[in-house]
């Protein structure tokens, strides 16, 4: 017998579920990214409006925001701390590496 058995596979054009999702169906990110791209009153898009009310949270101290909008503008800081340094001492080396935003 070999596999996958010819007699058992789904002819081109043959779907192995039927009544699946529709096609032209969106998916969820693409039904966000319309909507934080629809226009508001003031001829802003939802995003701007977004953004600048996590800037308001941020500036009143909101830490999670502040974070947030720090690593979306220089990109997030990932660090190591290697406990097997050359000199053989027991100092922590923190190693900081900068990943720049996907849109640079």
């Amino acid at each position: 017998m070999t596999f996958p058995n010819p007699d058992t596979q789904f002819q081109p054009g043959e779907s192995g579920n039927p009544k699946g999702k529709p096609k032209g169906t969106l998916n969820r990110s693409t039904i966000v990214r319309r909507w934080l791209e629809a226009k508001g009153q003031e001829g802003e898009t939802v995003a701007d409006d977004l953004v600048l009310a996590a800037i308001r949270e941020a500036m009143d101290g909101s830490a999670p925001h502040l974070k947030e909008l720090l690593d979306s503008a220089f990109g997030k800081i990932t660090d190591k701390v290697d406990m097997n340094n050359p000199d053989g001492n027991l100092t922590p080396v923190v190693t900081v590496t900068f990943i720049k935003p996907k849109d640079e």
